[in-house]
């Protein structure tokens, strides 16, 4: 810190934020038709925002109701990068739990859908924001508060976030379990159709089964997930890696399928080129059709999201890790996250990231929590961090 004074955090503020934060239901409605989406939970945060004394605004996305909230704190000293706080908004759906609105706490874990990810982090930047407006001391660096939609399904709001100017550094506030995470792998999804003739199942003349097929493509796909996640990895990331998500084809037990389609994920390292990753797919395939002695099998791709890694030049990372190992009184670990984020959104548009956030359980599951310790700690961090100059 560049001074002895230390804005204090409301603990009170973030648990009665979080509790409120979690009992409003913000599932994305590209993941369940029909769900409210992020438009509830975009208007509770303004409203805390303002009442703090800030001025946020409202930033349409490309489908209506689900929209960004972008605050600014201006920097009380010029030279000082800019810094971002980013978390998403929305939740994944509540199909199995009980009451996933009706927040609780037991044993100091805040459960409820979305308390994880990442409502807890909501509730910390709103705490960091009440605390510096209430000790009157600004960042030293210009700070803004970013609540993006989407992240869960096309992540609409990172995507509207950079078409405007953004920050030198943005930290995306993910569930890292207090660990800082530098790089992850991206995904690429594709659709891969076999192509049989339907027949009559008596009629083994006419029929050709398209799901046996897909047989042979799927045994050469499992020998190729194998050689993938042996590969060296020259980042926090880990190895690529590839898998057969969803199957369909068939009408009927006595029909020869005349269709049968596979869904394929594919995870992406740091550094690895789309047109090679495609290449190797559209390689199995190839060898598929020729083992079959027809062209059976095409192959299409649906969706890309690329990988992220933290650049090698930036500040952030350093600043970070400081002012964590001075709130938390352990010096934290450095590790690539298992899951993707905007965090490479950001990164691509030029910002220099960096992924930390609390600990919880659950991600995406019926029994979802967060550690309101690590909630409080993650605050902590966050405090020191934007009253902290470049230079401490």
């Amino acid at each position: 810190m560049t001074s002895g004074f230390r804005p204090a955090l409301n603990r009170e503020f973030l648990r009665e934020a979080l509790f409120r934060l979690i009992a409003i239901d913000s599932r994305n409605p590209t993941l369940t038709p029909g769900a409210p989406g992020e438009e509830d939970l975009a208007n509770f945060i303004m409203s805390e925002l303002a009442r703090i004394g800030l001025e946020p605004s409202r930033q349409e996305t490309t489908q209506p109701n689900r929209p960004n909230v972008v605050a600014t704190m201006p920097g009380r000293r010029s030279g000082e990068p800019s810094l971002m706080l980013l978390a998403h908004m929305d939740t994944v759906g509540v199909d199995g739990m009980s009451a996933p609105f009706l927040p609780w706490e037991q044993h100091g874990q805040v459960y409820g859908r979305g308390a994880q990810d990442m409502k807890g982090s909501i509730a910390a930047m709103l705490a960091v924001a009440d605390a510096l407006v209430q000790a009157g001391h600004g960042p030293e660096g210009d700070l803004t508060l970013a609540f993006v939609s989407d992240e869960e399904a096309d992540s609409i709001g990172a995507q509207r976030l950079v078409e405007d100017p953004i920050a030198e550094q943005t930290l995306v506030l993910e569930p890292t379990g207090m660990e800082i995470a530098v790089a992850h792998r991206g995904f690429a999804w594709y659709t891969v159709t076999a192509e049989g003739r339907a027949a009559h199942g008596s009629r083994w003349q006419e029929g050709i089964d398209a799901i046996s097929c897909m047989g042979v493509f799927l045994a050469a796909l499992h020998e190729h997930a194998a050689e993938l996640v042996a590969r060296p990895s020259s980042t926090a990331a880990g190895p690529p890696s590839i898998h057969a998500s969803t199957i369909a084809g068939g009408t009927a037990i006595s029909i020869y399928p005349a269709t049968c389609t596979v869904r394929v994920e594919r995870r992406t390292a740091p550094g690895e080129a789309l047109a090679d990753v495609t290449g190797e797919l559209r390689s199995l395939i190839e060898a598929t059709n020729r083992h079959l002695g027809a062209e059976r099998l095409s192959l299409s791709l649906d969706l890309v999201r690329e990988p992220f890694e933290s650049r090698t030049d930036g500040t952030l990372l350093d600043r970070l890790c400081t002012a964590a190992s001075g709130a938390m009184d352990v010096e934290p670990e450095v590790v690539g996250a298992p899951y993707w984020t905007d965090a490479a959104i950001l990164a691509a548009a030029g910002s220099d990231c960096v992924i930390f956030g609390p600990l919880g359980y659950g991600l995406h599951t019926t029994e979802e929590w967060v550690d309101l310790a690590s909630v409080h700690q993650t605050a902590e961090v966050l405090i020191d961090l934007v009253c902290a100059g470049q230079a401490t």
